[in-house]
């Protein structure tokens, strides 16, 4: 390994469905591209109803919105990727941070 990879951290990005339709996953993987990411591996994956839970539950979605959530998550094919960088734990919460202000 190079000597920047062994002090470089994972992080896990989660896409959701209407991203990988609508092909903003894309625009998604050429930001962190950019900001000097390493992609490690990049996998495409159907949710089954017991996974689609688990989501629900670890995004805290309210009762009130489960029903519809759960027909978002299991509309299409998620898109995981792994990315790498040192300090990637911080940055990349403040990319979605940012991603979320401009929505």
């Amino acid at each position: 390994l190079c000597p920047e990879m062994l002090c470089a951290q994972r992080c896990a990005l989660v896409m959701r469905p209407a991203l990988v339709k609508s092909g903003m996953d894309e625009l998604i993987l050429n930001y962190f591209r950019l900001n000097d990411f390493t992609l490690i591996s990049r996998v495409f994956v159907k949710l089954d109803e017991d996974q689609t839970e688990f989501f629900a539950l670890l995004e805290n979605i309210r009762e009130e919105e489960r029903k519809e959530y759960l027909e978002m998550m299991g509309s299409g094919l998620l898109e995981v990727i792994l990315v790498s960088k040192r300090a990637a734990i911080i940055e990349v919460p403040l990319f979605v941070m940012q991603a979320n202000l401009i929505n």
